[in-house]
């Protein structure tokens, strides 16, 4: 450890693996703080002067009479409107976002609103696609999409999300005294594409998201690995609804299922 050994870094050693150096760095930088170290601790994929950033522009835009912070669940679309704001501005910057072709926060909550309404990728690829610039292939859009699915929505917006979410606890309750939000569920739906978490889980066994929101059909989607397993035990390849690549994926994943999933069904 030494003088340019990242904050990161430090944050993630327990306190008896740090050289005094080290631990002098991770003091003064609590000090000059207004947010708790287990608040900057927990954020530590984030540069600590940009969560004191944001603890000042939330508490510059906190308004006693509005809502935008103080939300659980599935928010509406101003509060939703509001972090979205806040992640393109203060954290990603545009840096993986422009990537996706989103270039500001209405952007952000535009395609993650589409993506939480579609009855499936398809549908939302399918709107990516009619979106696209003109300049873009039909091609470039639908990887575009993919790439904003897997590597943004699927991996990083519940991350910043929660970012967000300490940061205004904090501020609401240091600052305001009032009842923070809580936008873990958000964070935890993203983090499976907005998908029930059964169904998410079934691409681990070559059924991709589309295949499993079409087997799960109408009926109640299952809420857990062993209920999505024994959906799929049940499921029929021989369907007439399903394309032949999609009968072939269902047929291999069904041999391969687990033995506890065909004993339950059977």
């Amino acid at each position: 450890q030494d003088e340019d050994t990242p904050v990161s870094l430090l944050l993630d050693l327990p306190d008896r693996s740090l050289v005094p150096e080290s631990r002098d760095r991770l003091e003064t930088l609590f000090a000059g703080s207004p947010l708790s170290e287990a608040t900057i601790r927990a954020n530590r994929q984030i540069p600590v002067e940009t969560q004191n950033t944001l603890f000042r522009v939330i508490e510059q835009l906190y308004d006693r009479t509005d809502d935008s912070f103080q939300w659980t669940g599935i928010p509406r679309s101003h509060q939703l409107l509001m972090v979205c704001n806040l992640i393109y501005d203060h954290i990603d910057g545009g840096r993986s976002l422009r990537g996706h072709g989103i270039f500001a926060g209405d952007q952000l909550q535009a395609a993650l609103t589409g993506l939480m309404h579609a009855k499936g990728f398809t549908e939302f690829l399918r709107k990516r696609v009619e979106a696209r610039w003109a300049k873009h292939s039909v091609s470039d859009a639908v990887e575009q999409a993919l790439g904003f699915l897997r590597n943004y929505v699927g991996y990083h917006f519940g991350r910043h999300l929660m970012v967000v979410s300490r940061i205004q606890e904090e501020v609401l309750l240091k600052r305001f005294r009032v009842k923070p939000g809580d936008y873990s569920l958000l964070a935890a739906q993203a983090d499976s594409l907005f998908l029930p978490p059964g169904l998410f889980a079934l691409d681990e066994y070559g059924i991709p998201s589309d295949l499993s929101v079409k087997l799960a059909g109408d009926g109640t989607s299952p809420s857990d690995l062993d209920g999505a397993l024994r959906m799929l035990a049940r499921a029929d390849p021989g369907r007439e609804d399903l394309h032949p690549f999609e009968r072939s994926l269902l047929a291999d994943a069904k041999r391969a299922l687990p033995a506890r999933a065909r004993i339950e069904v059977g």
